[in-house]
């Protein structure tokens, strides 16, 4: 029990998944009318070891795609990615996101499943209106009691490396 406590609050560096090719591709497709935006930004909180976030800066046409990751390893793997890709439109930061500056963005993706639950929160109030919001799970209860009028929708099976039959969780924020 002690474990599961200290995890709770925790970014635990073991804790890893990542949405595969195909569920990329599939998040795109679903999406598509965000993801078509030459004047867009899109942030990966959490963004490991960039994968993601690299496809995303080759198939679609954002002006800017951030990666952030708060796990060291991950992000120096990250800028390794970076370093066999001619892409300029891609950078990663090894900081919290929930202390940065999102305001610029039109979709932020967090696979928030293994984060504590008040990051989800967080997230939610630094999001510019306007802006997707697509995450691996939705807020927590207390959250969405005090939310009422925020309604998520449940998005198309993506496949991930932790769960092949899972959708995403989305809004637009208004």
């Amino acid at each position: 029990m002690k474990h599961l406590q200290q995890r709770k609050n925790s970014f635990p560096g073991s804790t890893y998944g990542e949405i595969k090719e195909e569920g990329v591709k599939k998040l795109i497709e679903f999406f598509n009318e965000y993801f078509d935006n030459s004047d867009g930004v899109f942030y990966d909180l959490g963004s490991g070891k960039g994968k993601l976030s690299k496809q995303i800066a080759e198939t679609t046409n954002f002006s800017k795609v951030v990666g952030y990751e708060l796990h060291k390893e991950r992000y120096l793997e990250s800028l390794e990615l970076l370093k066999e890709s001619k892409l300029t439109n891609i950078s990663f930061i090894n900081k919290d996101f929930t202390t940065q500056d999102l305001s610029d963005a039109t979709v932020i993706l967090c696979s928030n499943e293994a984060m504590p639950r008040e990051v989800t929160a967080k997230v939610l109030a630094k999001a510019p209106k306007g802006c997707l919001i697509i995450l691996g799970r939705k807020p927590n209860l207390k959250w969405m009691q005090e939310n009422p009028g925020i309604k998520f929708k449940y998005s198309p099976r993506i496949l991930k490396t932790y769960s092949p039959n899972r959708g995403n969780w989305y809004l637009v924020k208004e």
